[in-house]
């Protein structure tokens, strides 16, 4: 089995992903994330202070912002994910608690403050109301029901929690933690007593411009003709690479206007009305051009996102050479 893998840009696998998809299949686990405990602790300070969501993370997870949560107050019935985890990457069996006040939530289970995520005010459950665990925008597990509000029912956990144990519900008694200074001193200790994590962040893909000034006719060099030279035959003038980072637009503006004397590592010149700008990416692509002396000192590009996407090819039937196989063609540019 050769497994190739290429960097696109999300609106190249997007759109051209689809196109071939009968070349290879993507399985997704939407359940790599669960519903662990629901909380409505009265904590000394009071207030939204105690109310947090226990998720358990079941298989490693790139990218934590796929998923989100959201509370149905007092049986509505609405349901649409009103909070987003962060962009972070964590691993299989990390327990991950959203919290109003970490601070509070941290003193009162006697763990790290720095280890528990800061919830919206969304998260306001008030322990009668179902929770709802999102993944890409979809419903992928509840807790409660959405169309039922939880007072007197088997579910309810006012001033209490609930919390899953092998991937069942149980549930405190209601008010258990009224008064109570700490978990371990109320009436209904919190069964996980372990760490809890925020995960590591999720890199920002970056992009790396390379700007090239070039003289697009061999007669409208009048400099030393010991020069690079891009693989067309155009003479480079001038170039600079910048990196930007992912969603962000870099400008860049060239040092030079008509008549001015261009230097540059490989020898100087004066940059006339034949001078053309070519600006190109990271991989190659032609990002900006002028040609024919248009007035362009300056460009703009926004960093697109990148992804790798993997092909895999059953080779058992094929001969494959020394140089190995490649993906290319369409939106993934040549054959190398």
């Amino acid at each position: 089995m050769k497994k190739i893998t290429q960097k696109l840009t999300k609106s190249i696998w997007q759109s051209g992903l689809f196109a071939m998809a009968f070349l290879f299949s993507l399985t997704i686990n939407s359940q790599d994330l669960v519903l662990q405990g629901i909380i409505d602790f009265d904590v000394p300070s009071a207030g939204s202070d105690g109310k947090a969501i226990h998720v358990l993370v079941v298989n490693d997870i790139s990218d934590l912002s796929l998923y989100g949560l959201d509370v149905t107050s007092n049986g509505n019935g609405n349901v649409d994910q009103s909070y987003t985890f962060p962009a972070v990457s964590v691993s299989a069996g990390d327990n991950i608690m959203v919290a109003r006040s970490p601070e509070a939530m941290a003193s009162f289970l006697g763990a790290t403050e720095t280890n528990i995520m800061l919830a919206n005010t969304t998260i306001s459950q008030n322990g009668a109301d179902a929770i709802s665990l999102f993944y890409n925008g979809d419903v992928i597990e509840t807790f409660g029901d959405i169309n039922t509000d939880g007072t007197g029912e088997a579910w309810e956990y006012v001033d209490s929690f609930a919390y899953k144990v092998d991937g069942a519900w149980t549930y405190a008694a209601i008010n258990c933690t009224d008064d109570a200074e700490t978990s371990a001193t109320s009436a209904c200790p919190y069964p996980y007593e372990g760490v809890y994590t925020v995960g590591t962040a999720v890199p920002s893909d970056s992009c790396d411009y390379t700007i090239y000034l070039t003289d697009q006719y061999s007669d409208g060099w009048d400099g030393d003709a010991a020069v690079s030279i891009l693989a067309n035959g155009v003479v480079i003038l001038e170039q600079a690479t910048i990196t930007s980072s992912q969603g962000t637009a870099v400008t860049y503006t060239f040092p030079v206007s008509e008549g001015d004397v261009i230097t540059s590592e490989w020898t100087a010149g004066t940059y006339d009305s034949e001078t053309a700008y070519v600006i190109s990416d990271s991989f190659g692509n032609v990002v900006a051009s002028v040609e024919d002396g248009a007035a362009m000192t300056e460009f703009t590009a926004t960093c697109l996102a990148m992804f790798n996407v993997t092909f895999s090819v059953n080779t058992a039937n094929i001969t494959v050479g020394e140089n190995g196989m490649y993906v290319g063609g369409g939106v993934l540019g040549g054959s190398n």
